[in-house]
C-alpha cells in the first residue's frame, strides 16, 4: 500500500493532512485553469469588438456607394430607371406607388426602353379609322371611350389620333432625324439644336410613344405638323381648342394624364405639349390631377433640371409650311400593320 508523504519534519504525514493537501493543489489546479478560459474568452471578445467597429466604419465610410440601380418591368416594355431619391417636400405627401406597374413605365430624358418598343407587336390594337395608328391594346378601350365622350360633349368637335406607337427605326429617322436638321438650319449650334430637339422629338430610346401608351391628338382645325419645330404653332393653337379645355377636365376620368405640362418642362425634359397625353390608368391619373403632378414627380423622381433656360423652347420656328395641313393619320405611322 502506498504510504502518506513525510511532513517537513520527516515524520509520517497524516491522512487528514495528505488529503488536505491535495485538495488544496486541485483548487489551486481549478483556478490557473479558469483563469486561463477567462483570458481567452476576453480576448476573442476583444477581437470580435475591433472587427465590428471596423465594418461599422467601412460601411459609414463607402456605405451606399456602388448600388445598382433599380430595374422596372411591365407587361408592356421593359425600362430602365435610375434609383428614385426618397421623396420629401411639398406635394410628396401620398403613399408612392409601385414603380413596376405597367401603366406608370417611365420614359424621359434620363429613362429609357430597354427594348424597340412594345415588346411584341401583336400587342399593339389598329385605332379604328386612322389606318395605321396603334397603340397597346390595355389603353386600346378608354382610349376609344375617350375620344368619343369628347366629340359628343364639344360642339363641333372632332378630337382624332394624330400619333401613336412608332418604332426606334422610325422615331430616330422621321422625328429625331429631321428636326434636327431643321434647327441647325435655323442657325443653332450641333449642341444647341441637340438639345431643343430632344425637348420635342428626343431620339429611341427616349420617346414614349415607343411603348404604345402615349397619344398624340389633333382636330379637323388644328393639324400636327410633321416637324414640331419649337415654339410648335400646332401646339399654341391646340391648347387653345375647345376639346383641349374638355381632355384637362375629362381625361383623368379614363386614365390619361396631360404628360408634358408647361410648369413641369424642368422636371420632364420635354417642351410643353398639349396634344400630347399618356395612360396611366384611372386610379393614378385622378392622383396625378388632383396633385397637380407630372408623371416623374408621382413616381417620387427629382431629375436635374435641363440644361439651358427651363421656362421652355425658344428657337425661332422653321418654315412649317412645308409640313403643315397634314390630314388625319397623315406623317406619322401610316400603313397598316407597319412596323414602322
Amino acid at each position: 500500500m502506498p504510504t502518506n508523504p513525510q511532513d517537513n519534519f520527516g515524520s509520517q504525514m497524516p491522512d487528514e493532512e495528505y488529503r488536505r493537501r491535495q485538495a488544496a493543489r486541485a483548487r489551486r489546479r481549478r483556478q490557473r485553469r479558469n483563469q486561463r478560459l477567462v483570458l481567452i474568452g476576453a480576448f476573442v471578445l476583444a477581437a470580435a469588438l475591433v472587427i465590428f467597429a471596423v465594418i461599422m466604419i467601412f460601411n459609414a465610410i463607402f456605405g451606399g456607394k456602388g448600388e445598382p440601380s433599380s430595374t422596372e418591368t411591365s407587361s408592356v416594355s421593359s425600362v430602365s430607371v435610375s434609383a428614385a431619391p426618397t421623396p420629401s417636400g411639398a406635394g410628396y405627401d401620398w403613399p408612392l406607388p409601385d414603380p413596376a406597374d405597367w401603366q406608370l413605365v417611365l420614359v424621359n430624358g434620363q429613362s429609357a426602353l430597354a427594348s424597340d418598343g412594345l415588346a411584341n407587336y401583336d400587342n399593339l390594337s389598329v385605332i379604328p379609322g386612322v389606318q395605321g395608328h396603334r397603340v397597346a391594346q390595355e389603353m386600346f378601350g378608354p382610349l376609344t371611350d375617350m375620344v368619343a365622350a369628347c366629340n359628343a360633349a364639344v360642339e363641333g368637335g372632332s378630337l382624332e389620333v394624330a400619333k401613336g406607337w412608332r418604332s426606334f427605326e422610325r422615331q430616330n429617322e422621321d422625328y429625331y432625324a429631321p428636326l434636327l436638321a431643321a434647327l441647325k438650319a435655323a442657325g443653332h449650334t450641333d449642341a444647341e439644336a441637340d438639345r431643343l430637339a430632344r425637348m420635342n422629338e428626343p431620339p429611341a430610346p427616349y420617346c414614349e410613344h415607343s411603348t404604345g401608351l402615349a397619344v398624340d391628338f389633333q382636330t379637323a382645325v388644328v393639324q400636327l405638323t410633321l416637324l414640331p419645330t419649337p415654339p410648335s404653332p400646332a401646339a399654341t393653337a391646340f391648347s387653345q381648342a375647345p376639346e383641349y379645355a374638355w381632355l384637362l377636365e375629362h381625361a383623368h376620368e379614363y386614365g390619361f394624364i396631360l404628360r408634358y405640362p408647361a410648369e413641369k418642362v424642368a422636371i420632364t425634359g420635354m417642351d410643353f405639349q398639349p396634344y400630347h397625353f399618356r395612360y396611366v390608368g384611372a386610379e393614378h391619373a385622378a392622383l396625378i390631377r388632383q396633385n397637380n403632378l407630372c408623371l416623374e414627380e408621382y413616381l417620387g423622381l427629382k431629375p436635374p433640371a435641363i440644361e439651358g433656360d427651363d421656362s421652355g423652347s425658344t428657337a425661332p420656328p422653321a418654315d412649317s409650311n412645308a409640313d403643315s395641313g397634314t390630314g388625319s393619320g397623315s406623317g406619322d405611322d401610316s400603313g397598316s400593320g407597319q412596323m414602322g
